[in-house]
């Protein structure tokens, strides 16, 4: 690569392509999947609306808030994992996360993430090196939610009808968001 199109980002490193998963594919047979993590809120978007003059638009709501967050993996052959919990992601949770995802897999997989700071935990990286081969982590350059497909299963999950409006109920909401997972598999 001509030094003179190196950006901060890859200076100093191998030549490009040398570490990306595709490259370690045509010597292995491996899966490649792409994770991303996502939160739902039940309060609306509030934006601009209209209203007559002198008198301010009221838009009600619950006054409730709730939220539930999950995380997902797809690959390019259909394939869909996802997992629901509430609180925020840290390492331990995203250990219990590659656990589960690595369960029953007889291929090694190659997990592409971006830079969240659970990602790059050395109890995560150290839990990886555990599997021998069996688990590798590849991630994406920063600011780049264009390169992950994972975000467009979110952007969809987001904008036809994910949300968790409407209930009291953490069960009520985990449910609501498996069966619109379960209709994203089909």
């Amino acid at each position: 690569m001509d030094s003179r199109f190196q950006n901060k980002a890859t200076k100093g490193r191998k030549k490009a392509g040398d570490d990306k998963p595709h490259n370690h594919c045509h010597n292995q047979v491996a899966e490649i999947f792409f994770l991303d993590e996502a939160g739902f809120q039940s309060d609306p978007v509030l934006g601009r609306t209209y209203g007559l003059k002198g008198q301010t638009p009221v838009v009600a709501t619950s006054g409730q808030r709730q939220s539930i967050n999950a995380i997902s993996a797809v690959n390019a052959k259909g394939a869909f994992w996802y997992d629901l919990y509430t609180g925020k992601l840290n390492a331990a949770r995203f250990l219990e996360f590659l656990r589960d995802f690595m369960k029953g897999r007889r291929k090694p997989v190659f997990l592409v993430v971006d830079g969240h700071p659970s990602h790059t935990a050395k109890v995560v990286r150290a839990h990886v090196q555990s599997l021998e081969g069996r688990l590798e982590l590849h991630f994406l350059p920063p600011y780049a939610p264009d390169l992950n497909p994972d975000e467009f299963v979110w952007s969809y999950t987001k904008t036809n009808g994910g949300r968790c409006a409407g209930t009291n109920h953490l069960g009520s909401r985990r449910f609501r968001g498996q069966a619109f997972h379960e209709r994203l598999r089909v």
